[in-house]
């Protein structure tokens, strides 16, 4: 679904303030010299609460946006390309995905990811990767025929309003917007439950990383410590910027 442009900035953010209010998802298809040009809108899977509060439904019985039934809310987004990936939040099962996508990443993914060429990776810390509480410790999958390709993790200080986050994409997948989606998806997720800033640690050679974190987030603020970027990302008023 697409919109004509404006070339009023204002015309766009009451545009983008209402969708954000609504159960839609939004991912930008172009962009012009003067802001977004078109938009995908797609149903937010991560507004079940207010589904259920509509339709009278727990949790466990909300119907989820794509016509599929089942516990765990999940939408089926588009990527630029026109790409299906399903996104929900990570569940306990995911531990043996996250295995076979790990032996699918290159070394040098591993490497900017885990800051350290690992090999194997250890079962516990799959399982802790897969076991969150969905409050203070969050996940977002990307799934393609039943795989993980893509996650993305945020875990929150304790007392405080902040979050260290990370993100991974199979090396297949890397370079077609699926970062930015699950980026964006989890800033909402973090932003609906109080968090109002993320932090993130990337190696200093890792140009890509920082260019994706600046370009999904208005006023990164990046620090070199050493050989290591430390990154502080304002959620509130980030909105989705341009590519």
């Amino acid at each position: 679904m697409a919109r004509p442009t404006t070339h009023s900035t204002g015309a766009w953010a009451r545009f983008l303030d209402t969708i954000r209010s609504s159960s839609v998802y939004f991912d930008v298809l172009e962009c012009s010299p003067t802001g977004l040009s078109r938009l995908r809108l797609t149903p937010s899977s991560f507004r079940w609460q207010a589904l259920a509060r509509r339709n009278g439904r727990r949790r466990g019985e909300v119907a989820v946006v794509d016509g599929d039934q089942g516990p765990e809310p999940r939408a089926v987004l588009h990527l630029a390309d026109g790409t299906p990936v399903a996104l929900r939040p990570i569940q306990p099962d995911d531990a043996e995905r996250l295995r076979r996508l790990f032996y699918r990443l290159s070394p040098e993914t591993v490497y900017w990811r885990f800051f350290s060429p690992i090999q194997v990776p250890r079962e516990a810390v799959l399982e802790r990767f897969a076991r969150v509480d969905h409050r203070r410790r969050e996940a977002i999958v990307a799934v393609v025929a039943d795989e993980v390709v893509g996650v993305a993790r945020y875990d929150q200080d304790v007392g405080t309003d902040e979050a260290d986050t990370a993100i991974l994409v199979e090396d297949a997948w890397q370079g077609r917007g699926l970062a930015k989606v699950l980026l964006r998806r989890l800033a909402e997720v973090a932003g609906e439950r109080g968090i109002r800033t993320f932090t993130a640690l990337i190696l200093g050679e890792n140009v890509r990383a920082r260019h994706l974190y600046s370009s999904v987030f208005a006023g990164v603020d990046a620090t070199l410590v050493g050989s290591e970027w430390h990154l502080r990302i304002p959620l509130e008023g980030s909105g989705a910027g341009c590519p």
